[in-house]
């Protein structure tokens, strides 16, 4: 009587390669590249069925580190990546690796887009709030007031929280597609509300940071006085609005012409 072969059990060890890792002493990046050991040898993934990619910083160099399949890419690219090889071996364990300058600055649309398209993809972000390869740059994450190599008097911007980002983007495309599945009178699938739902969010969300750029450069108070909260106020509300209706009428196009409701386009001329 045959019996199947039994698998190995891996331990931690057993996920790391021959190379020695390159960071500085004393580098976050060490106990990312640990803690990933560790949780594969939780989850038992097997190393030749899990593929691990990046982007270009110090972080992104992690895949040489693992004993797995590796892939590093070009700068802000590890999402596109991961997709691609999701999309192609959906039977594989994909892992994208990388910084806060490669996965919010260069590849922060990729980012969005992600999260919107929610594949089976684990992303672990290495956040040290500045470009550390480049030798210390203001990245995206860097705070405000901060003094770095390109900011001499401090960073002038707000800077981004990843985290928030995820949650803020996750939130809005919720409310925004029970609005759009609940409100309309006709039936629309959620395959295609969701997809509205997230193209509204992303111009929100965009909206939103182009207004605060806005109100922290521009003098509104000392041009407009006293009006000068009431006009952004407006502006707002105005944009809102337009994206409001704007993803709506998108996403009746969508189902009419990709979605669930195919069948009822009018003929094209």
């Amino acid at each position: 009587m045959s019996t199947a072969a039994e698998l190995p059990t891996f331990e931690a060890a057993d996920y790391k390669s021959d190379l020695k890792p390159v960071w500085c002493a004393g580098c976050g990046d060490f106990g990312a590249l640990a803690s990933l050991h560790r949780a594969m040898a939780k989850l038992q993934l097997e190393p030749w069925n899990t593929v691990v990619v990046s982007g270009i910083g110090c972080s992104s160099r992690l895949p040489g580190y693992v004993s797995t399949f590796g892939f590093n890419g070009v700068h802000g690219r590890a999402l596109t990546l991961a997709s691609g090889i999701k999309l192609a071996r959906p039977e594989l364990s994909v892992i994208a690796v990388g910084g806060d300058g490669d996965g919010i600055a260069i590849g922060g649309n990729h980012f969005l887009h992600a999260a919107r398209r929610n594949l089976d993809i684990a992303y672990f972000m290495m956040d040290n709030e500045i470009y550390g390869l480049t030798k210390g740059q203001a990245a995206p994450t860097t705070p405000s007031g901060d003094k770095t190599k390109s900011t001499y008097w401090g960073n002038p911007e707000p800077s981004v929280d990843p985290c928030e980002l995820a949650i803020s983007f996750a939130l809005l495309t919720g409310l925004f597609a029970m609005i759009y599945k609940l409100l309309p009178a006709t039936r629309i699938a959620w395959g295609d509300v969701w997809i509205g739902a997230a193209v509204t969010a992303l111009l929100f969300w965009l909206g939103k940071i182009l207004i605060a750029l806005y109100i922290a450069h521009a003098a509104v108070g000392s041009n407009l006085g006293a009006a000068g909260a009431i006009v952004v106020l407006v502006a707002w509300v105005y944009y809102s609005s337009q994206v409001f209706f704007f993803g709506a009428e998108f996403t009746r196009e969508y189902a009419l012409r990709h979605g669930s409701r195919q069948a009822e386009a009018p003929p094209q001329a």
